[in-house]
Parts: structure tokens; sequence; C-alpha cells
């Protein structure tokens, strides 16, 4: 089995910051950082009570890592793709993109001789650059009742 390195990130601050980015997207996204970041909260729950009811890196939750990785990130996937449909920000297929790769990740680490810290490593990565980029989507957008500026005539 493998150990736990020192460069590892604990995981309460992973979970801080994804869910974090998933509440800022929903107190003040549009409908699209809404959806991605509610999905991606969800997902990250789900994945959250999933390890704690499994033991996720037992050699019995191994097993099934590339199938529980691959459910996580694979609806994230859909929703990134529906919200990038017509959309009129490029954070949207950014977001895209960085979900795909996870799932790419995710079906790369069913492979002989990859490890799960690996495709955990990568999973990490691709949700850091997931989450981000809806936080940059965020906090670049125009707000949503933009204030009213009097025009004065000459005096």
């Amino acid at each position: 089995m493998d150990t736990l390195h020192l460069f590892t990130i604990p995981p309460w601050i992973n979970h801080s910051y994804f869910v974090g980015v998933a509440l800022t997207a929903l107190w003040r996204g549009d409908w699209r950082a809404r959806a991605v970041g509610a999905c991606h909260a969800v997902s990250l729950l789900a994945g959250i009570y999933v390890c704690h009811t499994l033991s996720c890196w037992s050699p019995t939750g191994l097993q099934f890592a590339t199938w529980r990785w691959l459910a996580e990130d694979l609806p994230v996937l859909v929703v990134c793709l529906a919200c990038a449909w017509r959309a009129e920000r490029y954070w949207v297929l950014w977001a895209s993109s960085f979900s795909m790769l996870a799932v790419i990740s995710d079906l790369m680490g069913g492979f002989p001789g990859i490890s799960a810290w690996s495709g955990a490593s990568a999973d990490l990565v691709w949700n850091y650059g997931l989450i981000t980029t809806v936080l940059i989507g965020v906090l670049t957008q125009t707000p949503r009742n933009p204030p009213v500026v009097a025009i004065r005539g000459p005096s």
C-alpha cells in the first residue's frame, strides 16, 4: 500500500476551497456558474460520503476507485458541456476542458502500472483548475444590476 507523502495537501484544505468557491458561485454567479459549482459540490460531498462509508484507500476500496472517480466526474463534465452550449464567456470552455481532463485521468487510472496516488493527484489538479476557473468566471462577470449613472446635460 502506498504511504502518505509529505507534499500531500490535507483534505480539509481542498474541501474548504471547493465548497467555498461553490458557495461563492451560488451567491454571485450566473446560472452557468451556479450549475457547475453546485454539481461539483454535490460530487465532492458524495465522494466524501462514500469514502467515509467505504474505506477508499483500503485494498477493497482501491479496486473500485476508478469507477467511483468516474461516477463523480462524469456528471460534472455533462453539466459543463451543457453550460458551454452557446456560452458567451470563455471560462465555461476552460471549465469543460478541465472536467474532460479529469474524466480522462479517471479512465487512465484503470490502466495497469498507474497507481491510485497518481490518479488521485491528477484528478485533484484538474479539479483545482476547474473550480478556479469557475471562481474567475464569477469574479470577472458584470454585476447583475449595474449601477444607474445619471448623465447630466450641459449646465
